[in-house]
């Protein structure tokens, strides 16, 4: 229910997979049921499979992720990640809020805080997502960018990275994302400039 399956069987979408592997960085985004605390029910052989199929098509190594609804279960999560060579995680954000989940707008690397050590993961952490402006805050498209502004302001005041999250049914403009299709393209302009 809670995993929208892309075809991966399909030539064109592997083709459209090792076009993206080949000019630029991609990371995969687990599904729903490979999330987990617990070994034995099976998420571990799903992260499995899908982080094989991912370099298969892309006949690269998988080394960044993005959960699915940002599930993370602490320390699995990520012990889980590591284990499997995963180097990258952009996970670290709020659903229903904007703002910094662990209070850091720049990248760092993870802390095992029961085995007390730093690992090679690296948190990516974001500020804001399309599905928090509009569903949990309600916002409009206005609203929305003059929100994700006034974060920009914030983190560059402080030196930081602004990331924000952006899923692809946000810019079609239609069902709740009626008057959203240019949000995006508003904020990587005004963010970079």
């Amino acid at each position: 229910m809670n995993d929208k399956g892309v075809p991966h069987r399909s030539p064109a979408l592997q083709r459209l997979i090792r076009s993206l592997a080949d000019h630029d960085t991609i990371g995969l985004h687990p599904g729903y049921q490979s999330h987990g605390a617990v070994e034995k029910r099976g998420h571990s052989e799903r992260l499995d499979r899908e982080i094989e199929r991912l370099r298969k098509i892309s006949r690269r190594d998988v080394i960044r992720t993005r959960q699915h609804f940002l599930l993370l279960h602490f320390p699995d999560s990520y012990r889980r990640l590591i284990e499997r060579g995963v180097q990258h995680d952009h996970t670290m954000g709020h659903a229903q809020i904007v703002g910094f989940r662990s209070g850091m707008s720049r990248s760092y690397r993870h802390f095992d805080v029961e085995k007390s050590c730093v690992t090679d993961l690296r948190i990516h952490p974001f500020a804001a997502m399309d599905a928090t402006l509009n569903h949990y805050m309600g916002l409009s498209p206005t609203a929305a960018v003059a929100e994700v502004e006034r974060l920009r302001d914030e983190v560059r005041a402080t030196g930081g990275t602004l990331r924000i999250l952006w899923h692809n049914e946000s810019i079609a403009d239609r069902w709740n994302w009626k008057g959203w299709s240019d949000v995006y393209a508003q904020l990587i302009e005004r963010c970079t400039s």
